[in-house]
């Protein structure tokens, strides 16, 4: 997408930039589970504003992260995300409900594409971890 390669490219100083979703998100909070450099999630949105899909993600790995142990930067930004996360378990529907209801799951559910969203919403389907070679200008696998 081009807000994914946006944010990537801002974060191309990273000593280590993974690419973290509902489908690997074991697989990435793993992959950080032993490093001790601080994490930062960054959000993509949509058209430079903040979008639900974005947040619960990263709202599913701050609560992973910190139930492991990791100190991650408590600010504002990670606790609603990491609320909003927590509340999809009340609503009707779950997290898929959550997703579809979103920016981006409408977007795709107007183009056809509205089963995408129940597929991206199915956590640890993808046992891979991306990594950002800012190098190479290109996202590759991650070896752990």
């Amino acid at each position: 997408t081009t807000n994914g390669t946006a944010a990537l490219l801002r974060a191309k100083e990273a000593a280590l930039a993974l690419v973290g979703s509902f489908a690997n998100l074991t697989a990435v909070c793993e992959a950080t589970a032993h490093d001790p450099r601080p994490v930062h999630i960054v959000c993509c949105g949509t058209r430079d504003e903040i979008s639900m899909d974005d947040c619960l993600p990263a709202g599913a790995m701050v609560q992973r992260l910190t139930a492991a142990g990791r100190r991650l930067v408590s600010d504002d930004s990670a606790r609603l995300a990491l609320l909003a996360y927590l509340a999809t378990t009340f609503q009707e529907g779950g997290l898929v409900a959550a997703m579809r209801a979103s920016r981006g799951g409408r977007n795709l559910a107007n183009i056809g594409l509205g089963n995408d969203v129940d597929f991206c919403s199915t956590l640890d389907t993808l046992p891979l971890v991306p990594r950002f070679d800012p190098e190479a200008g290109r996202v590759v696998r991650h070896d752990v």
